[in-house]
């Protein structure tokens, strides 16, 4: 992808995400919530797992 191609590409995958969140706490009304902490949690065990190696 050229570099401007990318700057485009990176902010449309901010707006979808920013968008999704959005959709989650208003419509849904944070039922996912509890999903994302966990894998939140999952996240850290790996990157502290690496960090111990």
């Amino acid at each position: 992808m050229e570099q401007s191609g990318q700057a485009d590409y990176n902010a449309s995958l901010r707006g979808l995400r920013k968008n999704l969140i959005l959709l989650d706490y208003f419509v849904y009304d944070k039922r996912f919530e509890p999903f994302f902490e966990r894998a939140q949690q999952a996240v850290g065990k790996t990157n502290s797992k690496k960090e111990n190696q």
